[in-house]
């Protein structure tokens, strides 16, 4: 089982969120996430190697050899992912799982539970977002013989698209793996689970909201990120180091 995990240019990522965070701090934002789900995914057995797909300038430096960097060379998600599952077909990959860098609650146990069930059937695993709408994580045989439907309601076009192929297809809802950050509620939903999880839940990105001041009332977060200092998220929430001023 190979992972692949598509990740958009971070001063591109989440344009949804730009009423109420800066471009800076998005591109922040989507590197935080990425940190966190490699982090769960590094605690997976049986995996035979991890992907990153993206057109960020620098990222393999940024991994530093932990996951390979494959060049985005096509626009748009579907493109960019069938251009890198073609490669990793030639490579003689023949089982695949597809997981969004936004997913940064995702638990290693799940993915694990994920991995062990289906990792010597043929069949097409959908895990769907938190409105059985989108496709937050797929699994799949190589070559891959079906279009990508990735985008709204890709859920049931993925569905569609495999019944025109005569692929068996499932679909698992995951929790973890449900909520993926598009929008300010989902932000701060995170937000809510990662200060009432373990102290190991998420901690870039939930150390970087605490950064901007999230948990209180307000619902917009121009600020930049401080440059100085350090917070620390904790199971109950966030607490600002000693001496330090809270944005």
């Amino acid at each position: 089982m190979h992972l692949l995990i598509p990740v958009k240019r971070f001063d591109a990522a989440k344009s949804r969120l730009a009423p109420h965070i800066s471009s800076t701090q998005r591109a922040a934002l989507a590197a935080a996430m990425l940190e966190d789900v490699l982090a769960e995914m590094f605690q997976i057995h049986g995996l035979t190697g991890i992907s990153v797909v993206s057109a960020q300038s620098g990222l393999a430096e940024q991994l530093k050899g932990r996951a390979r960097v494959l060049p985005e060379h096509r626009h748009g998600l579907n493109e960019a992912l069938t251009a890198a599952l073609a490669q990793l077909t030639d490579e003689g990959v023949r089982r695949v799982l597809i997981l969004h860098g936004d997913l940064p609650i995702a638990r290693a146990s799940d993915v694990q539970g994920l991995v062990d069930r289906h990792r010597d059937s043929d069949a097409l695993v959908l895990v769907p977002d938190v409105d059985a709408k989108g496709t937050n994580a797929m699994m799949c045989s190589l070559p891959l013989d079906f279009p990508l439907q990735f985008g709204p309601k890709s859920l049931e076009r993925h569905q569609h698209a495999a019944a025109m192929a005569d692929r068996v297809c499932t679909t698992e809802p995951i929790p973890s793996l449900a909520l993926d950050v598009d929008d300010l509620s989902a932000l701060n939903t995170v937000h809510a689970i990662a200060r009432r999880g373990a102290p190991s839940l998420a901690p870039k990105t939930r150390h970087l909201l605490c950064q901007w001041g999230m948990g209180g009332t307000r619902t917009t977060y121009r600020a930049d990120p401080p440059t100085v200092g350090t917070f620390a998220g904790t199971a109950g929430g966030c607490t600002p180091s000693t001496g330090e001023k809270r944005e």
